[in-house]
């Protein structure tokens, strides 16, 4: 058994509240009531260690990659004269006992003016209410996303058009954020449920104007999940470290369920219009449209380059001549979005399968023929300039075009649908390593990568022993803290793996160089080498995988159910066979929930129409029956290792296939042409029900 599902089973975990720091006092936080609205007053409760608004506390948190935005609103740590959206942070109280917390909360007063909100991205187009003083509307961005023979476009025999809309969604990862800030005097100690704690550091050093150096973050050892919802620093984070620094003790805040569901980020919130062009034989000429994403309040985190992202990868695995899409970023009153479980892979490739779809519909052909047809070949560079590299992409379409034949004469009353993707793995920027030699044996840090779920220890410590000729009882390693390696990314886009392993086998590879320039013999003199560490990293682009996955949904007493799902992806080398079948499953199951049960609903003045995780869509395993075959095939990366990441595979593939195969077997019942959104409509699942 691996080592971190013994610990589970043994329960030998430690998650960010269960450590516990001598005279650390409780951060609560009084929240916004309304969408949007003036603060005109705000009176403190009648006991606590300390009290905050941003008259002690005006800062904001960095937002990242908005070089391109037309206008920037960065997220106030804590408000400053206005709120909004439901949840902002306005106020915090530090308390020395948790259970005075909610009473404190309470006497807070707040005297609020409230303001016509703007709740749909149809609303911020419009521009009646421009949310923030001094932008001319609601657009952040607006910028082309263009590439390849433009005039190729007018080669096309036909165009077809598909408009969808994804619903936002709430994150919901097992265990909500958390934090402790403990200040001593020299440093400023971050104890973060986190993703990435190198961003953490360099989040709070931006908002607080602390120097990066007097930072030190540390995940704890077990992370209950993330999805991209554990990535920047909160506003919490900031808080508590302020509240640190003033009281110099330590400072607990720990996220409420009720809390998460209207706090940044949640996921989604894309509204496509794409034309795809083609020839009457099948042929893809291109794509156009444009992608809107909705960003919340503000700038956070890097939401302002979600649609940007997503248009670029709207080509997909497809040979295509050209690519001419208008992607926008636009503020509405809800909570800022950020990444989600696949953080713009997902939607893309719903955009596009949806579209081949409905060219195959158009022609009258079978959705497989058109695929096969249009497939781009290894080495492909796609007009928006990704280069697909050693993918896979003919190879997984093929193995699952043949699974797919035979499921559609197995369930000929139901909905049989595939989908192909290319998965995009983020290398950039890479990662560090730091191997030491300590007590005669080898130590790997890996700062900038942790597990939130994964076996991320174990398989590193397999890759460190083979590329260092030893055991992996013989190797320690240490991840997910500032102090392990001189710099990270983070644990995100399917790179933990990839990258993680890229930076150890270089770092080891130093590390072999030393031993031969001092003429020992390696491990025999292991110990002769006692003190010494070497620092390495890896820096390159990044690579692609391929998937293509088969549903086959039907409607079963009122409801949809997926009878079968089968998956191949190339995973590229593989460490542990199980961890990686168990990421399939588990995203193509973050998939399929999208599709029939989970959204974040507002009302039209932006207010939360859900109140529990079970409102916010989120399954119960009585919900989702999900019958699942996993293939694999082992193409190697480019990369030192070959290996590819999985983590966002089975989402992106589980997206499109099951929402394609849903519309499918509602089409063979006459209940609908053609769905527009994710999940499925409430007055559809009424439909079911008649």
């Amino acid at each position: 058994m691996l080592a971190e599902l013994r610990e589970i089973v043994e329960g030998r975990v430690e998650y960010i509240d269960d450590i516990k720091l001598k005279g650390e006092v409780y951060l609560f936080v009084l929240r916004s009531p309304y969408a949007r609205a003036f603060v005109k007053s705000i009176s403190p409760p009648k006991n606590y260690l300390a009290f905050y608004t941003s008259r002690e506390l005006k800062a904001f948190l960095p937002p990242r990659d908005v070089d391109k935005a037309k206008y920037v609103a960065k997220h106030p740590v804590l408000a400053i004269g206005s709120v909004n959206y439901v949840g902002q942070p306005v106020a915090a109280v530090v308390v020395e006992d948790k259970y005075d917390g909610e009473d404190a909360l309470e006497e807070i007063q707040v005297e609020y003016e409230p303001l016509k909100a703007v709740a749909t991205i149809e609303d911020a187009l419009r521009g009646d209410v421009v949310i923030h003083q001094g932008a001319a509307d609601n657009i952040s961005l607006d910028v082309d996303i263009r590439g390849g023979d433009l005039d190729a476009f007018k080669h096309a025999e036909l165009v077809v058009r598909r408009r969808l809309y994804q619903s936002r969604l709430v994150s919901n990862p097992l265990e909500p954020k958390g934090c402790i800030a403990y200040y001593d005097g020299a440093y400023l100690h971050m104890y973060v449920s986190t993703q990435a704690p190198f961003r953490i550091r360099a989040d709070i050093s931006e908002a607080l104007g602390i120097p990066p150096e007097m930072i030190k973050v540390y995940s704890p050892k077990n992370v209950g999940g993330g999805f991209g919802n554990k990535v920047p620093a909160y506003p919490e984070y900031a808080i508590a470290a302020y509240a640190s620094m003033k009281l110099k003790r330590p400072v607990k805040w720990i996220e409420t369920r009720r809390e998460h569901l209207n706090n940044p980020t949640q996921g989604r919130g894309v509204l496509s219009e794409v034309e795809i062009y083609a020839k009457r034989d099948g042929t893809i000429i291109g794509l156009r449209g444009r992608v809107i994403v909705d960003i919340g309040a503000y700038n956070f985190t890097i939401n302002t380059r979600a649609a940007t992202f997503i248009a670029s990868l709207l080509t997909g695995p497809y040979r295509m001549k050209a690519v001419d899409v208008k992607a926008m970023a636009v503020y509405t009153n809800l909570p800022p979005t950020g990444p989600y479980r696949g953080g713009g892979r997902p939607e893309a490739a719903l955009i596009h399968e949806t579209a081949v779809d409905a060219l195959a519909e158009e022609l009258g052909v079978d959705p497989l023929e058109i695929r096969l047809k249009n497939v781009a070949e290894n080495g492909y560079k796609t007009p928006t300039g990704w280069d697909l590299g050693n993918y896979g992409g003919r190879e997984v379409l093929e193995k699952a075009g043949a699974v797919y034949k035979k499921l559609k004469e197995q369930y000929p009353g139901a909905g049989v649908a595939i989908s192909f993707f290319a998965e995009h793995i983020r290398v950039v920027p890479g990662e560090s390593c730091r191997i030491s030699i300590k007590n005669c044996r080898v130590v790997v840090g890996l700062g900038g990568i942790g597990p939130h779920g994964q076996a991320h220890r174990s398989a590193l410590r397999i890759v460190a022993a083979r590329a260092l000729g030893l055991s992996p009882e013989d190797v320690d390693i240490v991840l997910a803290t500032t102090e392990a390696s001189r710099w990270g990314a983070g644990s995100f886009g399917s790179r933990s793996l990839t990258v993680g392993a890229a930076a150890i086998i270089k770092t080891a590879e130093l590390l072999m160089e030393v031993v031969r320039r001092k003429g020992l013999s390696w491990p025999k003199d292991m110990c002769a080498l006692e003190g010494l560490v070497v620092e390495g990293e890896f820096k390159g682009n990044d690579v692609f995988g391929a998937g293509a996955h088969v549903a086959v949904v039907d409607i079963v007493q009122g409801k949809p159910r997926i009878l079968y799902y089968y998956a191949v992806d190339n995973v590229g080398n593989v460490i542990l066979k199980d961890q990686v079948e168990a990421q399939i499953i588990g995203g193509v199951a973050q998939g399929a929930t999208q599709v029939f049960f989970e959204e974040a609903k507002y009302d039209e003045e932006g207010n939360p129409l859900f109140f529990s995780i079970i409102g916010s869509g989120f399954p119960t395993s009585l919900d989702l029956y999900l019958p699942i075959e996993t293939d694999i095939l082992t193409i190697p990366s480019s990369l030192p290792g070959g290996f590819l990441g999985v983590g966002e595979a089975g989402t992106t593939g589980g997206l499109s296939a099951v929402f394609l195969a849903l519309e499918k077997a509602l089409r063979k019942k006459g209940i609908a042409e053609r769905l527009e959104r994710t999940p499925l409509p409430d007055a559809l699942y009424s439909k079911l029900i008649d």
